[in-house]
């Protein structure tokens, strides 16, 4: 979540914990691969270092996503739960 917070283009497993799937919008879904597949991972890889656009979006949509997580809007959504409960 940092790395994407910074806007870094970010590549992820795509864990069962689901945590990065969580944090990967549907826009940029592609980067999370399965677990085990370390030939779609190269391949995702090779993609953002060899094509500068792909790199930028992806990063962009990774700093994007990260927005939802920000501190303000995390404490926000604790204050509400707290207040209706």
């Amino acid at each position: 979540m940092e790395a994407m917070a910074i806007g870094l283009p970010c590549i992820s497993t795509d864990c069962p914990c689901g945590g990065p799937r969580m944090l990967f919008p549907e826009s940029i879904r592609e980067y999370l691969v399965p677990v085990g597949d370390s030939d779609t991972l190269s391949k995702r890889m090779l993609a953002v270092l060899t094509d500068s656009q792909k790199a930028t979006f992806l990063a962009q949509e990774c700093k994007k996503a990260s927005f939802e997580f920000e501190s303000c809007r995390v404490f926000d959504k604790w204050e509400l739960l707290f207040r209706n409960t």
